[in-house]
């Protein structure tokens, strides 16, 4: 009974934690690409999200359901970030990188 909240908690943040995983090595790729600025914008537009999902999800479901909006935001992001990398089109030669 005690342990039930956190099952909740586990639950909400899945998505979230499962995303960020693949995420993570990506942003390796935006070095090579020489990338780092759009990157570091993109990472502070990431943070406004994560915290707006956090803030949203607390005002209508307490925990848990801060652990839902930080899942919901996050996928949104992450989803643009995969699509902005699989379809980037300024990737410099092999032998420059």
């Amino acid at each position: 009974a005690q342990w039930s909240d956190a099952g909740a908690l586990a639950r909400g943040l899945a998505l979230y934690i499962g995303l960020h995983f693949i995420a993570s090595p990506l942003s390796v790729v935006t070095l090579a690409w020489r990338a780092q600025p759009w990157a570091l914008r993109l990472s502070l537009v990431g943070q406004a999200v994560f915290f707006a999902g956090l803030a949203a999800g607390l005002h209508w479901g307490g925990l848990a359901g801060a652990a839902w909006g930080v899942s919901a935001a996050m996928a949104a992001y992450f989803l643009y970030y995969f699509r902005a990398l699989a379809f980037w089109s300024d990737i410099p030669h092999e032998s420059l990188a």
